[in-house]
């Protein structure tokens, strides 16, 4: 990727906070769950086109939806409207679904249908696509006594998984995601360190800390201990079918009516949280996009406090896509708008560049 000339040293200047040892913090998104493996996908997007395939097939014959719009709808969710000719009604639906139905619409509507149902789809739809012993398999395979394959599976998350191990400065997590994939890779990375790093002495992890995940109404009565690292599950935590969920938890969110009452509440411990942790450390964004006004808002307002704190925003960059001279204009104008509220953006093609990238910021 050529050298941009808003965001070129960024990453030095990332080095060289991290190497300083001051005391960073991680905000994550579902982008750490990515994997090269064809049959998981743990988008976002995939797991709200899946909650929503159940809501639209309740209400297909609750509302005894004809047979060409239920057509239509499952030629949208195998993805096989896309090979419809142009100017066709399956393309105009398509286009109409992806042009009026946005994320926080599909997700309120799959809110409205399934009701309280909702949370049980999400932890089918986690867990029955990846558990503790799929990432462990994918990290044996590829990772374990210097492995270089050339497909690296969970490549993000073992990424993360390896700093957080490796590094004595990641003070604090927040974390958009439901599930407990990270403090699972954690586990597993920190149980077998000599296998994974054999270069480090006596075998133990440099980080001896547990993670530990937290969320509900209970956060704010959680007492840190010695040797801990606070996961912040601000839009919920859903645990594993064989786990119970943490008192309060099961409150996510989810739906526009849960965004507005999140945003709404001021004195919320997830805000507070946030923008303690914005204000006071370095702050690493990675996996997540900045689309939430309310996480935009808190972004600002930590920035405007103290304009010398780094708040660095990896993103992988759009670049390689058509015309890589325009589209690199573009991202030199989402990195103007992303500078004007404090962000210190790092771009690279692709997740796995910028996996690279996480992975040299400790050299054992």
């Amino acid at each position: 990727m050529k050298t941009n000339y808003f965001f070129g040293d960024n990453y030095e200047s990332l080095k060289e906070d991290f190497r300083s040892g001051k005391k960073f913090v991680l905000f994550l998104g579902a982008g750490i769950n990515a994997s090269s493996i064809e049959s998981i996908d743990l988008s976002w997007k995939h797991l709200l086109d899946s909650l929503f395939e159940q809501a639209i097939s309740y209400l297909s014959v609750e509302k005894r939806m004809s047979e060409k719009t239920r057509q239509l709808f499952k030629a949208y969710f195998d993805g096989s409207i896309s090979n419809a000719p142009a100017g066709s009604d399956e393309r105009k639906f398509e286009k109409n679904l992806q042009s009026n139905f946005d994320f926080l619409m599909r997700a309120s509507i799959i809110e409205d249908i399934l009701g309280d149902n909702y949370i049980p789809y999400i932890q089918n739809f986690l867990y029955n696509n990846c558990d503790e012993l799929i990432i462990k398999k994918s990290f044996e395979k590829c990772y374990k006594y210097g492995n270089n394959v050339e497909t690296k599976e969970f490549y993000s998350l073992y990424c993360i998984a390896r700093l957080i191990v490796l590094s004595s400065n990641i003070s604090a997590i927040v974390t958009y995601n439901y599930d407990n994939f990270l403090s699972t890779a954690v586990k597993i990375l920190s149980e077998n360190v000599k296998y994974y790093f054999p270069d480090t002495k006596d075998g133990s992890p440099i980080n001896s800390s547990r993670l530990l995940d937290i969320s509900g109404v209970s956060a704010p009565d959680v007492v840190m201990e010695d040797r801990v690292i606070p996961v912040y599950h601000v839009h919920g935590y859903i645990p594993p079918h064989n786990k119970p969920f943490l008192n309060g938890s099961n409150r996510i969110v989810l739906s526009m009516s849960e965004f507005y009452e999140s945003t709404n509440d001021v004195f919320s411990w997830q805000t507070a949280t946030q923008l303690h942790l914005l204000s006071h450390y370095v702050c690493m964004f990675f996996g997540l996009s900045i689309n939430d006004i309310n996480q935009q808002r808190m972004i600002f307002s930590a920035h405007r406090q103290n304009k010398d704190r780094k708040i660095y925003y990896l993103i992988a960059s759009s670049s390689s896509q058509g015309n890589s001279a325009v589209f690199n204009e573009l991202d030199n104008l989402r990195c103007c708008f992303y500078r004007s509220y404090g962000l210190s953006p790092i771009y690279e093609k692709s997740y796995q560049e910028l996996g690279n990238k996480i992975c040299d910021l400790r050299v054992i």
